[in-house]
């Protein structure tokens, strides 16, 4: 079974309803967007992410990527980068061939989104 086919299967055990676009998930949790990039050259490449958490514009530059910095120098495997002018919550990383996506799906979903309180928690700190 493909890397994207037993992500889509952990997500269904999940309760969640997530759709295949274009060989990619995409699923709504806790009333927000993820996103599945599907790599079909790399079986074992993993990665979802929670795409457009905000946008970057020249007023706001500084404290977003000043909050930015402190939540990845906070958490571990979750990581917020700058995607073409917008925040996005990423967890990327190589799987073993043999990998059980059962737990690491669940751990995702849930660190993306603990991500994004922390990120929209600091930004109203400011």
């Amino acid at each position: 079974m493909k890397t994207n086919e037993k992500v889509l299967l952990e997500l269904k055990k999940l309760g969640l309803m997530p759709e295949e676009h274009e060989g990619n998930i995409l699923f709504r949790y806790q009333m927000l967007s993820y996103l599945y990039l599907n790599d079909e050259d790399d079986e074992n490449y993993y990665a979802m992410y929670m795409p457009y958490v905000q946008e970057i514009t020249e007023d706001n530059e500084y404290e977003v990527l000043k909050v930015m910095n402190e939540c990845n120098n906070s958490m571990k495997s979750v990581k917020l980068v700058n995607n073409d002018g917008h925040v996005w919550i990423g967890y990327e990383l190589r799987l073993p061939p043999d990998a059980d996506l059962s737990e690491l799906v669940e751990h995702t979903v849930r660190g993306l989104y603990g991500a994004k309180m922390k990120f929209d928690m600091e930004m109203k700190g400011l």
